[in-house]
């Protein structure tokens, strides 16, 4: 039993949202949907659950609009691209927020300064998705029926290791790498868009492998590593050998869809233990 009654959804992209939306209500809690301005389609959740739009840089119309709505419990899901400093437009609130930090913090860092701010100055609590979707996480080991083939636990173990130097600069959750050579990293483009440009530079032989995993230090709390069909699709099509995600720090979407879809396309799904985190 979830230990609220009334729940916010600070929406993204995707239907990630309106999957712990049915949840919630099918647990008995109150939802309403606070849809991010221009990250997010509000007509996605029309006749379905009460909406509002927000807008990213007015944080104190929003945090007076969540009050005014009686909700203190809030979790924040679906994908967002950050926004420039022009396109953000910071009220004054954001700015006590983020402050000078703005455009120093990698986007984990800025999550943790707002969910930090909003529990410890403004009395919300900020909840993992997992506590609604709580069999959302993979488990460990292989997901698919196909197993890792032979001579790519190379290309897996050097992606992690790129992963853990990226991970103090703050920069991606996943890197592609094929043969002993990194085909691409993850930044601003998000994952879609680095498995289409790394397809355009695979080479011959056993396909790239998308190693995608959480920071130690990363929040759970927000922006955990996310894959789904839509993701295995577009690795088959760019003729990857399989994808390697984290058990427990990170979300796969649709489960029995995504790992269907992966047996169907002949990638390999698999979940590394705790014990491989990246630092």
């Amino acid at each position: 039993m979830v230990p609220f009654e009334k729940l916010g959804i600070v929406a993204g992209r995707g239907d990630l949202p309106l999957k712990l939306a049915d949840r919630a209500k099918s647990m008995g809690v109150d939802v309403t949907i606070l849809v991010i301005k221009d990250q997010a389609d509000p007509a996605l959740y029309e006749g379905l659950y009460p909406h509002h739009v927000i807008r990213m840089g007015a944080a104190q119309a929003s945090i007076d609009l969540v009050r005014s709505l009686g909700i203190r419990d809030l979790v924040f899901v679906g994908a967002v691209n950050r926004p420039s400093l022009f396109e953000l437009r910071p009220d004054k609130k954001a700015l006590t927020i983020v402050g000078s930090s703005l455009l120093k913090l990698g986007d984990d860092g800025l999550l943790r300064s707002v969910i930090n701010f909003l529990e410890e100055k403004e009395g919300l609590f900020v909840h993992p998705i997992h506590t609604i979707l709580d069999d959302i996480m993979p488990e460990t080991g292989q997901l698919g029926t196909h197993a890792v083939p032979d001579g790519t636990q190379a290309d897996i173990e050097k992606g992690r290791a790129v992963l853990t130097a990226m991970a103090s600069l703050d920069i991606g959750q996943a890197v592609v790498m094929q043969n002993g050579v990194v085909l691409g990293v993850e930044a601003a483009e998000g994952t879609d868009a680095l498995i289409m440009r790394c397809g355009e530079l695979r080479r011959d032989g056993q396909g790239p492998v998308l190693v995608k995993l959480s920071k130690r230090q990363q929040t759970e709390r927000a922006d955990l590593p996310t894959i789904g069909p839509d993701t295995v699709t577009a690795a088959a099509k760019a003729g990857f050998s399989g994808i390697v995600i984290q058990a427990g720090r990170s979300l796969l979407v649709s489960k029995a869809e995504t790992i269907a879809t992966a047996d169907k396309a002949g990638l390999f799904l698999l979940a590394v233990t705790d014990s491989e985190d990246v630092s």
